[in-house]
């Protein structure tokens, strides 16, 4: 009689081991992939901000970045903008596509050392949040003379801000030009310095530096973040979705 009343409590625990461990398979925190804009080129992008599921995990919009400068002057394929472009791009392509089956969409930027966008004098986590749901967002790089790139969400416009730290091992660093303490997404002589491409000055620029490079580049993927339940909490990414290629403005 003991050894069956043994038997049945190991069996009572199997099961409810079982149970617990598969309470949270059909549970799995997942936001959906943006639609891929409808309007992209080296100046501008349009791209609605729709979540097809996982809204209540969502907490924001993130835009990743990654600098590179070049020798090229107009549209051209990005192998010839720049080598580590195409590189960068093609890696990626397999996170867009739905090739990679990983769910470490953070991990793969940090790997290749894109960086979070920022906006000057505003929290982009704030404008990127619930209210930028279902709305257009349009990313600006206009070339006009004297015109700084520019986020465009209902009704509003915030200057873009390159980012001042990485996440490990990137931490902090100091990005040239600075001026007045604005961080534009400008073409500048600063920028182009191959002396200034260093882990403390312009980490956010890509290491390859073509010769007589003159211009340079910024490429874009936009995701949606957010949190999921538990303890201790998942943090949650998209897919991420191509937002383009932009030429900075000549200073």
């Amino acid at each position: 009689m003991q050894k069956r009343s043994l038997s049945i409590l190991a069996a009572a625990c199997i099961l409810a081991g079982l149970s617990l461990l598969s309470c949270g398979l059909d549970d799995v925190p997942y936001i959906a992939q943006l639609p891929e804009p409808w309007h992209t080129s080296f100046s501008r992008a349009n791209i609605d901000l729709h979540i097809a599921s996982g809204s209540e995990y969502f907490a924001r919009f993130t835009i990743f970045y990654k600098i590179y400068l070049s020798a090229e002057p107009g549209d051209a394929p990005f192998s010839a903008i720049n080598p580590m472009l195409n590189t960068d791009f093609n890696a990626m392509r397999s996170w867009t596509d739905g090739t990679t089956t990983g769910t470490d969409v953070g991990g793969a930027f940090r790997a290749r050392r894109f960086l979070r966008l920022g906006l000057e004098g505003a929290d982009i986590g704030a404008v990127l949040g619930h209210g930028a749901i279902g709305e257009t967002l349009e990313i600006d790089f206009s070339q006009e003379a004297g015109r700084t790139p520019r986020l465009h969400l209902n009704g509003s416009a915030h200057y873009l801000r390159r980012a001042t730290r990485g996440e490990p091992p990137l931490g902090d660093f100091a990005p040239v030009p600075a001026i007045s303490g604005s961080l534009p997404f400008r073409n500048h002589l600063d920028l182009l310095n191959p002396d200034n491409r260093t882990d403390s000055i312009n980490a956010d620029v890509a290491p390859t530096i073509p010769a007589y490079s003159s211009f340079s580049y910024v490429l874009m993927y936009i995701v949606a973040e957010g949190t999921g339940f538990g303890l201790p909490p998942v943090h949650v990414f998209s897919r991420p979705t191509f937002l383009g290629v932009f030429r900075l403005p000549q200073w």
